[in-house]
């Protein structure tokens, strides 16, 4: 449909929208647009409107268009894949129990006509979180179409009704695997003790040990983990054993979700008894770190003089994790030993980072001085000091960043740092900082004066905007919306609407008039002009501006984007959601 014959339509509708007064202008603007392609006999020709019209109704929920979407999805009416998708997401934002039940039965009467594709798309049914959908979905249990069972009981688990669960449990029974696994996942969801035993059959059920199977036991595994059950320990210790690396490495990470006395005492023992497969033993090092328990800080502490130095160095990591200042010491002494592997001292430098202790601020500083250092531990070192937040380190790294003979990652590194240490003392260094030739120092450099959020940095970052490396540029205009500052709309505006920028430099301008932080009216004619823009990209970041600025001034030429040039972006549908947020304002 030509824009000119839509805005027609629209205004010989101008005296119905005075007589329903209850009916805002957007929402009235959207039942036209249904009008249009539920009365149409050439619907396939009209696919994209039709398409960007159904997103906008789930957009707004309009519970006054369920029935007409229901009848999308009858057999016979496929007009597209894209048509399709944009119906299911649409019922489901509209959230309505006769939504759920057209739902269900579209996936009774397509199975074999859409196939795996509404499947997919109508597993996001338990993602409305709604008890409306509850009895359907129960009732779906029961259908003597497997695929409609396994989305029933996948969906059942997203919502987490407790209403399911013993329909679950009888779905446990079920002679499709597929149906018993989701619904045993489904009840990890919403009770976990009662989905301990019948995951802890499938791991010792012997019809699953062959190699094609493995994906069944890491995925029973993975469920056990989320039990967080004593129960499951002795199962999962024995699935450490398993021929697979990937169930091994599963097994890992659940009992690190367990978090007992007795998991921890495993993987201490695992870790020592390194794993064939090096994925393994990271995992290990990796749960041990995120277990925390100061239980395990003594035994890795000892694995810290292991003879093998790949042990040492993830036994620093998971030290680094647990954040203990018991470790602090030891970590200082790998980092100092100059006859230690280096990979191990960067890691202890790194992990003492991570806990954040006083006592390591100084060895940490004299790594970073030390230019007769390993580059790679002097770098690790300073983003370390960023880690520690303290100001000791502000100083050391303003020098290392200044220090133009400097290698260039540990510049970059000074300058990612002092973003995280955030002194205003740094500012002034990193102004001066801007004019470094090396592309990545210069690009953090900028945002981190973004993170910095002072004023001082406003008219340098407006100044960067001009770089002439558009990398460079688009930081800027990330850093100046964190500063918020009213004096960067006017150069951003003047980069949005600057036809010969890069497209990056454009989308990134046209994301932070979006963002509302900046949030100006003056924006809106500009982004308004970008909505033409030969780039889709920009297209597409204009529109969301527009929807979040709400500005009603926004609403023809969003209509006009409904019907973009480019089907592959995501102009129309980013337009049809900006109608919706702007009628959500006005309501």
């Amino acid at each position: 449909m030509k824009t000119k014959k839509l805005n027609k339509k629209l205004r010989l509708n101008k005296k119905t929208s005075k007589k329903i007064k209850s009916i805002s202008r957007v929402i009235l603007i959207f039942f036209c647009l249904l009008s249009l392609f539920i009365g149409c006999g050439e619907i396939k020709s009209k696919k994209g409107v039709v398409t960007k019209t159904t997103e906008a109704l789930g957009d707004i929920k309009s519970k006054k268009a369920v029935e007409a979407l229901i009848q999308v999805l009858k057999p016979g009416a496929r007009v597209s894949h894209d048509l399709d998708r944009a119906t299911v997401e649409a019922l489901l934002k509209i959230n309505s129990e006769r939504a759920v039940e057209g739902l269900i039965q579209a996936v009774k009467d397509r199975i074999s006509h859409v196939g795996m594709y509404i499947v997919e798309s109508l597993k996001n049914l338990g993602e409305i979180k709604s008890e409306k959908a509850v009895e359907p979905l129960i009732q779906a249990l029961k259908d003597e179409d497997d695929h409609v069972r396994r989305i029933a009981a996948f969906a059942l688990g997203e919502i987490k009704s407790e209403k399911a669960v013993e329909p679950l449990i009888q779905a446990l029974k079920d002679e499709d695997y597929n149906v018993r696994w989701l619904a045993a996942n489904a009840l990890v969801k919403i009770k976990p003790e009662k989905a301990v035993e019948p995951l802890i059959k499938v791991l010792k059920n012997r019809i699953y040990e062959n190699r094609i199977s493995y994906h069944i036991r890491k995925s029973a595994v993975k469920a056990l983990g989320e039990t967080r059950s004593e129960k499951a320990v002795e199962a999962l210790i024995q699935a450490l054993k398993d021929k697979d690396p990937e169930v091994r490495e599963e097994a890992v990470k659940a009992l690190g979700e367990i978090k007992s006395k007795k998991a921890a005492e495993t993987l201490i023992q695992a870790l020592k008894d390194k794993d064939e497969d090096y994925k393994v033993c990271e995992a290990t090092a990796r749960v041990l770190g995120e277990i925390k328990s100061e239980k395990a800080v003594d035994p890795l502490i000892q694995v810290l003089k292991d003879e093998d130095s790949y042990v040492r160095r993830i036994a620093a990591y998971a030290l680094g994790g647990i954040k203990s200042e018991k470790a602090v010491d030891p970590l200082i002494q790998a980092l100092k030993d100059k006859d230690e592997d280096s990979d191990v001292r960067e890691v202890a430098a790194r992990a003492l980072g991570e806990t954040r202790s006083e006592k390591a601020v100084e060895p940490l500083i004299q790594a970073l001085k030390d230019k007769d250092e390993d580059s790679d531990i002097r770098e690790a070192a300073a983003r370390a000091l960023g880690e520690t937040r303290s100001e000791k380190a502000v100083d050391p790294l303003i020098q290392a960043l200044k220090d133009k003979d400097e290698d260039s990652d540990i510049r970059e590194a000074a300058a990612r740092a002092l973003g995280e240490i955030k002194s205003e003392k740094a500012v002034e260094a990193l102004i001066q900082a801007l004019d470094d030739k090396i592309l990545y120092v210069n690009m953090w450099t900028v945002e981190t004066l973004g993170k910095l959020k002072s004023e001082k940095a406003v008219e340098p970052l407006i100044k960067a905007l001009k770089d002439k490396n558009s990398n460079v540029r688009w930081a800027a205009a990330r850093a100046l919306v964190e500063i918020k500052s009213e004096k960067a709309v006017e150069p951003l505006i003047r980069a949005l609407m600057d036809k010969d920028e890069d497209s990056d430099v454009r989308e990134e301008a046209a994301r932070a008039l979006a963002l509302g932080e900046i949030n100006s009216v003056r924006a809106v004619d500009a982004l308004i002009q970008a909505l033409k823009d030969k780039d889709s990209d920009v297209r597409e970041e204009a529109a969301k501006a527009l929807g979040k600025i709400k500005s009603e001034k926004a609403v023809e030429k969003l209509i006009q984007a409904l019907n973009d040039k480019d089907e592959k972006s995501d102009v129309r549908k980013e337009a049809a959601r900006a109608l919706g947020e702007i009628y959500s304002k006005v309501k």
